[in-house]
């Protein structure tokens, strides 16, 4: 069957390529399958942040002990014959889903993003939504961006959604600012986040 294509591969009404052959199209179907049953059965989540670089890393690594349960021997060498098979890796992104690249793609997203591609993604993302004037976009994105250790931004980020109302973005700007020594500014971020939370019960 093979050179009939170009086919594509769908994995839970995602689409995730094109591919010049179906038994490369259900290669990446079953390898994106198998990545989303290990995250299941560790960590009782469809898709955990981080899956495919922990994956991966495995693949370098070995088995190893992960969450609930492990990622054996048997994982790594289907993981090794379906990411052979499709050529490539599946990575997942927000907001457009699981997503298939090529192996020389994925190597080269590893070296761009050292803090992590899903984090990168997730930024990204959550920083497109802040744009779009929305509170909890800012919100998130102020709490990857003080993950990151950059908190100048996040504070910013908080401000932002408190300004447009958001109860935790209130909230996490009381922390950060508690944090500095400014207790005013903290305990009125306080006040605020605590009587939009009382509106909303």
């Amino acid at each position: 069957m093979g050179g009939q294509g170009p086919f594509a591969a769908v994995w839970e009404g995602d689409q995730m390529g094109v591919f010049p052959s179906r038994e490369q199209a259900r290669a990446a179907e079953a390898l994106a399958q198998l990545m989303s049953a290990i995250s299941e059965r560790c960590f009782a989540a469809g898709w955990l942040d981080g899956l495919e670089e922990t994956l991966w890393s495995a693949l370098k690594s070995g088995p190893r002990r992960w969450g609930r349960d492990e990622i054996t021997q048997g994982d790594l060498d289907q993981l090794t014959e379906l990411s052979d098979g499709c050529g490539g890796w599946i990575l997942y992104e927000l907001p457009g889903g699981a997503r298939f690249v090529s192996i020389a793609d994925w190597e080269r997203l590893l070296q761009q993003h050292p803090e992590g591609i899903a984090f990168a993604n997730a930024k990204a993302y959550f920083r497109t939504v802040d744009d779009a004037g929305d509170s909890e976009g800012a919100f998130q994105l102020g709490l990857l961006l003080e993950q990151g250790g950059d908190l100048a931004d996040a504070e910013a980020a908080y401000v932002r959604s408190d300004e447009r109302g958001n109860a935790n973005g209130a909230f996490a700007l009381g922390r950060l600012l508690e944090r500095r020594g400014d207790d005013a500014g903290a305990q009125a971020a306080y006040c605020r986040a605590k009587e939009r939370r009382r509106k909303h019960e």
